[in-house]
């Protein structure tokens, strides 16, 4: 297990964020044993007690299961754990919430006609036979949906320029 030095004041952070990179990376699996304590504190030079407290971190955000006289494990991540927090936030920040959907009603139009023009014929096949099976039911149902959605970002993420001399100019979507 390589780690870098702690050059953090909270240096119990920078351990959190170096694990949860090395989970996110896959070189911490669910059911994974962490090295002891003492280990840890070798190679991240930083104290024991600051290892403690990462740990302790780490087990709060549901990251790590610490069995006494057994070890510290890597925990598989439960949708429980996933939603627990986005439902906290949402209940609290419901002003938040709001702009981030008036953010999203500004944005979706300017994505969906990028989406429009860098389509590929097929692509617009689709999105067309989707429309139409939807006007068929609901004569109202021209709106986006998120059946017609799936083909939005992969058309707006293609580039704006062709390649020239190698290099490829794309979209901030990409």
């Amino acid at each position: 297990m390589e780690v870098a030095p702690i050059k953090s004041t909270r240096i119990y952070e920078e351990i959190v964020r170096q694990v949860k990179q090395m989970i996110a990376e896959g070189r911490l699996k669910s059911g994974d044993q962490l090295p002891p304590e003492r280990d840890l504190a070798e190679k991240f030079v930083v104290s024991r007690t600051s290892v403690r407290e990462a740990l302790r971190a780490l087990e709060s955000l549901g990251l790590v299961e610490i069995r006494p006289g057994e070890g510290t494990f890597i925990r598989e991540v439960s949708v429980e754990a996933l939603i627990e927090p986005l439902a906290l936030v949402m209940a609290s920040q419901r002003g938040a919430i709001a702009e981030l959907f008036e953010a999203r009603r500004l944005l979706e139009p300017a994505i969906a006609a990028l989406a429009a023009g860098r389509a590929t014929p097929e692509e617009l096949s689709e999105m067309e036979r989707i429309l139409e099976s939807r006007r068929r039911r609901s004569p109202r149902a021209t709106r986006a949906s998120p059946r017609t959605r799936p083909s939005t970002p992969r058309s707006a993420s293609r580039p704006t320029m062709p390649r020239s001399r190698g290099s490829r100019t794309r979209s901030w979507t990409s």
